[in-house]
């Protein structure tokens, strides 16, 4: 649903860098050094999406390993695995362990036993990094297998036993700068590699990118703007949520089909037109304001996924709230327990409150039909996020919180 959508993504001000800078790299180059100083690495790339970013690591992956196999947990965005097709590799799905959002570390040994064609493993963060994190990057690592972080939606995140943030715990990293995102540049991703040789030819390669198509540029500013107007704190309040309803005592099946991309992937056999693309430079502006509102953005989300632990009852509870200081989540994924994901969304839509019901999805109902992941499967079907936004009062989270306990106590 909209609510996952980064509010600061525009303003009418930004209208007289299009005017004057229009061919200026200085917001750029500012974006580029504030991500840098976060990151804390000199050795990232801006590209022109997340699914972008992580196609140029496996590309080169492949290439240096002659290996073309990828290990991964179902429970993903469909387009991670068609960015594996696109670059010429293989799929190889292992279950989730629940409690972590990780892959299964037994599973992950055996399926490392099992295969001499593993040209990396793609770890995608979700809600808990903690517990066991460590032993699999240290297992990997013994057996000299290369790791990629999907930590697209997981900026600034980090560990207590690393002074590196999600993303740079291993070899690789890819980030998203999506329009959903906590750095929203309306478009956007990032490669992070730890390794100075595989970095330089990552580069080299992304070097080719051709200019960001202009049309498609107008095309997010004009979304945005909408976004914006109905995120406005007066619109959301007396006009979105009645929205939220309509749409929803509808069911129509085109605004689900925006809301939960996930749920209807684009196969496409061949690379798409936009992963020539390089970053739109001009989209930095976006960046550097969600960069500078980061820490607020931080404090915001603490303080309603403390609420909404308060309120909620303890066996619907994902996330352990000793590392909350850790997390910088863009919503709060909670795991329903007797009702659907899809049903509970439903029935908070219909009171005007904006969730989504699910987060990615168990991409083996999509690509590998005839093998069951029992725990991917259970998160799809049963987890939900709630919003983290601005607009997000003591009063709504009350409410959501007691409309969601009535179904799952």
């Amino acid at each position: 649903m909209i609510s996952r959508i980064n509010l600061n993504t525009f303003s009418l001000s930004y209208f007289k860098y299009f005017l004057f800078f229009f061919k200026s790299n200085i917001y750029y180059n500012k974006f580029f050094n504030l991500i840098k100083s976060i990151i804390n690495s000199k050795n990232i790339i801006i590209t022109s999406k997340g699914r972008v970013a992580l196609y140029e690591i496996l590309i080169h992956l492949i290439n240096v390993s002659n290996k073309k196999t990828f290990i991964l947990s179902p429970y993903t965005l469909p387009e991670v695995i068609n960015t594996i097709r696109y670059a010429g590799g293989n799929f190889y799905f292992i279950d989730i362990n629940i409690k972590t959002g990780l892959p299964d570390i037994n599973l992950l040994k055996e399926s490392v036993k099992a295969n001499n064609d593993i040209a990396g493993v793609i770890i995608t963060h979700l809600y808990s990094n903690e517990e066991n994190i460590r032993e699999i990057l240290e297992f990997l690592k013994n057996n000299n297998i290369k790791v990629i972080e999907d930590a697209a939606i997981n900026f600034d995140s980090k560990v207590s036993f690393s002074n590196k943030k999600v993303g740079c715990l291993s070899d690789f990293g890819f980030y998203s700068f999506g329009i959903m995102k906590t750095i929203c540049c309306m478009n956007g991703g990032m490669i992070y590699a730890k390794n100075d040789d595989d970095f330089q030819n990552i580069k080299k390669s992304t070097s080719k990118k051709i200019p960001f198509s202009i049309y498609e540029s107008l095309k997010l500013v004009t979304l945005s703007l909408l976004i914006n107007f109905l995120f406005s704190k007066y619109i959301f309040r007396n006009f979105t949520t009645y929205l939220i309803k309509l749409l929803n005592n509808w069911k129509l099946s085109f605004f689900e089909r925006i809301s939960y991309p996930g749920l209807y992937p684009k196969i496409s056999k061949s690379l798409p037109n936009y992963y020539k693309f390089d970053f739109f430079h001009l989209f930095s502006v976006f960046g550097i304001k969600c960069i500078n509102n980061l820490s607020s953005y931080k404090e915001t989300r603490k303080y309603l996924i403390q609420n909404y632990n308060k309120q909620l009852h303890s066996s619907l509870l994902l996330f352990n709230s000793k590392n909350l200081e850790n997390f910088n989540f863009i919503e709060y994924p909670i795991l329903l327990s007797k009702i659907t994901g899809k049903e509970m969304s439903s029935i908070l839509n219909k009171n005007g409150f904006d969730v989504r019901h699910t987060w990615y999805v168990s991409c083996n109902r999509i690509f590998a039909k005839k093998i069951s992941f029992p725990n991917s499967e259970n998160l799809e079907k049963y987890c939900i996020t709630l919003p983290l936004h601005k607009n997000i009062d003591i009063e709504y989270i009350l409410k959501i919180s007691k409309i969601i306990n009535q179904y799952n106590s």
